[in-house]
């Protein structure tokens, strides 16, 4: 076969166009065509292979013959025999741009869309009346075609849709980016750079290295964007190609900035999407997550070669869930860090819109948009707000059933659509969400944070103290002030804060497994109730007016007593929602989460749902370890001891709620 043959099968302007020729064969006379490329769109009109001999062309007189691409539908005017076919005096194409926002619905496609139902009517009339070769009339109608042009998903009513195409134009992608690349760095720099042909037919550059590098960071955008970058490139830096040894981290990441603030704004496009600042600072004590991640850093940095090389798939990213307050959030924008990757949000609350499709629209054109995006992280952020109801059932609605289909395609698909993102989807409350989401296929790994352990308190604490100093220091440098380095005490550690969580501060009454006792008055914090500890603390510092004088402003003999202040003072939510520590540790038992962190105070063996009290079997019992006793003396810590026992206890003693609870939400 003809490598130009090849090269055209190949690229998207071919598939395109043999999709709109095999539909108006078939009887499909309307072709929706979804894409933002006027760039494309032009070249498909160009190409003459949907009308060849329907365009501009001289005759035997040398005359210039009218072409037959229009660009408004006519009005059919309705006679006594039905639709009139005079609008169409000869087989046209009619080229309609549609604005399919909610804005223009009711008035711009409501129009569009009686025509075309006006359109239909008439060539179903004429197709039935067609005989022998067919009268100039049904030629004019049934040899026609209307390709709508639009950046959003069309809604094609039922009427239409029979005979509709729907095509979305999909990212450029493989060697028809290298050669789209290729040709705007050889146009850009004068023909100096070196073009090679490959075995379809394609040019691209002949340094691959270079070439591959740019084509990941402009994979997903159209042809006329990745145009605009390079321009904005060759204005910046008078150049758009370097030789390997002038190639250092200060240009490449010049070019990158260029190129990610072109995705910010099609970000900025959408309502649903956020680009966020990844970040370098973890949440402390989840190790068996930050492990997981770290090894995925290899495959993820050069997914293109170890696909190609040792054919290994994208990860497709992790579902975290647990508690509020630990460190959820901070995780999403680590992992980007990690990985080094653009991470974009998605709020799920914000999918949901009161227009009829314009959920479902929502999330399609967000997906769409993370596939130009790619290779990235994609934090969806408390997934259970859009999700939550998706089962069919009581309380079941059609638009979440179809809005949770559309994103668990999407997380099946990705990875045949040569899209890397890698998904860290959030949840506080699992109950709620499908059991599908939690299938093998859907995530590589499901993680969830409970409450910390003493010494990953202890740990929280003294990362919170030693962030507060490196920005105190960074600022005092900005300021050319050194006579000070820190901004509290070296002693203000994580030894101070788990001396105070062993203490009657926290532990007022110790309660064991044997107890089945519950109480409340106990201290047990998350990563956000240590924060609030701090922030209290040094407003009470600054209360008491004390001097600042000397190497620091915090110093330690002051600060204890403003922390153990502040811990007395405020209520954890250990002390508020113990129903609901519960409730989510059985939820994340029972769907086989693991723990982020080593030093899981429950492990999961533990749960066990169809277990029955020996002593009453009409009553369940929850958790229970078969070496009970030796597990909490290991345990070094009061606090810890304590925290397992009060929970344990909490989940024994309302078995029965909490499984009602969470069947019912099945």
């Amino acid at each position: 076969m003809n490598e130009n043959v090849i090269r055209y099968q190949k690229s998207r302007i071919g598939q395109v166009q043999e999709r709109i020729k095999l539909a108006k064969l078939s009887g499909k006379p309307i072709v929706y065509l979804q894409t933002m490329e006027l760039e494309f769109v032009k070249k498909l009109l160009e190409m003459r292979s949907i009308f060849p001999d329907r365009y501009p062309s001289k005759d035997s007189d040398n005359v210039i013959s009218k072409s037959s691409i229009l660009y408004q539908l006519p009005r059919f005017a309705l006679t006594e025999d039905g639709i009139s076919d005079s609008g169409i005096t000869q087989p046209s194409l009619f080229l309609l741009f549609v604005d399919e926002t909610i804005e223009k619905q009711n008035a711009g496609i409501q129009l569009i869309n009686e025509q075309l139902f006006s359109f239909i009517q008439l060539y179903k009339t004429v197709s039935l009346q067609r005989t022998g070769q067919g009268t100039s009339v049904s030629k004019n109608v049934t040899e026609s075609l209307i390709l709508i042009v639009t950046s959003q998903t069309p809604s094609i009513p039922s009427s239409i849709a029979p005979y509709s195409e729907y095509i979305r134009l999909e990212p450029i992608m493989g060697e028809e980016l290298d050669e789209v690349v290729s040709d705007i760095l050889y146009k850009e720099s004068n023909g100096g750079v070196e073009l090679e042909k490959t075995i379809n037919g394609f040019k691209r550059l002949k340094d691959t290295e270079y070439l591959h590098s740019l084509t990941k960071q402009v994979k997903g955008l159209s042809e006329t964007k990745i145009k605009q970058i390079f321009s904005q490139i060759k204005v910046s830096f008078e150049r758009v190609y370097w030789e390997k040894q002038e190639r250092g981290e200060v240009i490449a990441g010049k070019i990158l900035q260029v190129i990610r603030k072109e995705k910010e704004q099609l970000i900025a496009m959408s309502s649903i999407l956020k680009l966020e600042k990844s970040s370098g600072k973890k949440a402390s004590g989840l190790e068996n997550l930050e492990a997981y991640l770290k090894s995925k850093c290899p495959i993820v940095k050069d997914i293109d070669k170890h696909k190609q090389e040792r054919m290994l798939e994208a990860p497709k990213g992790v579902l975290m869930a647990g508690i509020p307050g630990s460190g959820k959030s901070l995780m999403a924008k680590y992992t980007a860090h990690l990985l080094g990757l653009p991470l974009i949000r998605m709020d799920m609350g914000d999918v949901q819109n009161k227009y009829v499709g314009e959920s479902e629209r929502r999330m399609e054109e967000a997906l769409n948009l993370v596939n130009a995006m790619s290779p990235c992280v994609l934090w969806v952020d408390e997934i259970e707000k859009s999700l939550a109801g998706s089962q069919r059932g009581e309380g079941s609605s059609d638009v979440v059933t179809r809005l949770f289909g559309k994103f668990l395609n999407w997380l099946q698909e990705k990875e045949e659509k040569n899209v890397c993102c890698f998904v860290f989807a959030t949840a506080n409350d699992v109950s709620s969400l499908p059991s599908e989401l939690f299938r093998s296929g859907r995530f590589d790994a499901k993680y969830y944070t409970y409450m910390p352990t003493a010494e990953e308190c202890g740990e929280i604490f003294e990362s919170l103290i030693e962030y507060q100093n490196h920005v105190y220091k960074e600022g005092l440098e900005r300021n050319n002030t050194r006579n000070q380095r820190r901004l509290f005490d070296e002693d203000i550690n994580r030894k101070l804060f788990v001396k105070c969580l062993n203490s009657p501060i926290c532990i007022r009454k110790n309660i064991t497994p044997d107890s089945n006792e519950i109480y409340r008055g106990n201290k047990f914090f998350t990563g956000a109730d240590i924060d609030n500890a701090i922030k209290r603390a040094k407003e009470l510092y600054f209360l008491k007016n004390y001097s600042i004088t000397g190497k620091f402003v915090y110093t330690f003999s002051e600060f204890k007593g403003c922390l153990e202040e502040a811990i007395d003072d405020m209520k954890t939510y250990g002390e508020t929602d113990l129903e609901k520590i519960a409730s989510c540790y059985a939820n994340m038992a029972s769907n086989n989460f693991m723990a982020a962190s080593q030093g899981n105070l429950m492990p999961n063996e533990g749960y066990n749902e169809y277990r029955m009290d020996k002593n009453n079997p009409q009553k369940h019992i929850l958790y229970q370890l078969e070496n009970e006793n030796r597990h909490v003396e290991n345990m070094t810590h009061p606090y810890d001891q304590c925290l397992y026992s009060v929970v344990r206890n909490v989940l024994n003693n309302n078995a029965d709620n909490i499984l009602y609870q969470k069947n019912r939400q099945r």
